[in-house]
């Protein structure tokens, strides 16, 4: 009989020893825990879990859902997390690796994260994930090994000694999308080791089968106003301050936190402007230090990592800021196209002093409108 204890319980209790094993007088056993495995319980070298984390359980709890077989259904083995550059999938991707990696979980000690960063191809791919097989404890393949067979026959023999075993696989170069041949060694690995599980954190949704695997794609919602509110109030770097809210206010005063800054905050033209990207929100309180006098001063500014934030910065700064009368290309031609008799008059009125200049700026609207000079 086995009892799995989450990690905090694992540290301090003591389980009644079975009726068949050894013997005392207590019936007490306690459990030695090693503490490197409870730091990192899946013996690979999974990242650190970020800072200031905004809860994302509900995303974390569906993609294990499709895992899950307890609900009698056959469960999933391929999903795909997907959603906009700095929306937040990596770090959901690192927490998911925590969270089912830990005693007692659906994949306990058995969870391989691998970033792939650089160029978009099948070397790429193989060399992180063999990398990742080669850095676990302990090692299933060898550190000079980059090909498909070896990756294939390490994750094979994973699947025979190990069983449930979870492949986090964070695409931020989009190779999955791009290229057949990582698309086909996925489906390889999933037909290789029965008890493989994938999830593929990707900019785009996957329709395509892995292999006899369905990709089941789970999207990546933005934060919303109040969570991005929190998230901006614990990465900003000074306090706010009335004239954060109010134009032409003090900007001496420190406020405090409260639920109704929170809630103003959350209104704020600036976080309505990133809106909910974490990554961005997580930029732009790079520049709110104790130089910045006002959170208007950014309104408009691209956060440092922006690459689609372009469209969001100018739907809102065009209803901030009033915008000027613009003329179209060819309107502005046809009106700087002064020909034949007017066209003479233009370089002869300019030659003019300052009296003889203004009598003869002084056309009237109906004489203006004779010589064939239309107004703006």
């Amino acid at each position: 009989m086995f009892v799995l204890f989450g990690q905090r319980a694992a540290r301090s209790q003591m389980l009644p020893r079975p009726a068949n094993v050894g013997s005392g007088t207590d019936g007490q056993v306690s459990l030695p825990i090693e503490s490197h495995s409870l730091g990192n319980p899946d013996g690979n070298c999974l990242p650190p879990r970020v800072e200031d984390y905004v809860d994302r359980s509900s995303v974390l709890s569906e993609i294990l859902r499709n895992f899950d077989s307890s609900g009698g259904q056959r469960p999933r083995r391929a999903c795909v997390l997907s959603g906009p550059e700095g929306i937040g999938k990596t770090v959901a991707a690192i927490e998911l690796a925590h969270f089912a990696s830990s005693p007692g979980r659906l994949f306990s000690r058995n969870v391989l994260y691998v970033p792939i960063d650089g160029t978009p191809d099948i070397a790429n791919v193989v060399q992180g994930i063999s990398q990742s097989l080669a850095t676990r404890r302990p090692p299933v393949l060898s550190s000079a090994s980059r090909n498909q067979k070896d990756i294939l026959q390490a994750l094979h023999h994973l699947d025979h000694t190990r069983g449930r075993h979870l492949l986090l696989l964070d695409d931020r170069c989009g190779a999955v999308g791009a290229s057949s041949e990582v698309r086909s060694l996925l489906s390889n690995m999933l037909e290789a080791a029965k008890n493989l599980s994938l999830v593929v954190c990707s900019r785009e949704q996957m329709y395509e089968s892995l292999g006899p695997c369905k990709c089941v794609n789970v999207p990546m919602v933005a934060l919303t106003a109040v969570q991005s509110a929190q998230l901006f109030l614990k990465r900003m770097h000074r306090p706010l301050r009335p004239c954060d809210f109010e134009q032409n206010a003090s900007a001496q005063i420190a406020l405090a936190r409260s639920e109704e800054i929170l809630t103003r905050l959350a209104q704020h033209p600036l976080l309505v402007q990133l809106a909910g990207n974490p990554g961005q929100v997580d930029a732009i309180c790079q520049r709110v230090t104790p130089q910045l006098r006002s959170l208007f001063d950014l309104c408009g500014v691209r956060a440092a990592r922006a690459t689609s934030l372009d469209e969001t910065i100018a739907s809102h700064v065009s209803v901030l800021v009033p915008q000027e009368k613009t003329i179209e290309p060819l309107q502005l031609t046809r009106k700087m196209s002064i020909d034949g008799a007017v066209g003479e008059l233009l370089p002869k009125a300019m030659s003019m002093d300052g009296p003889a200049l203004a009598r003869a700026m002084s056309i009237d609207e109906t004489q203006a409108t004779d010589n064939g000079i239309d107004h703006f």
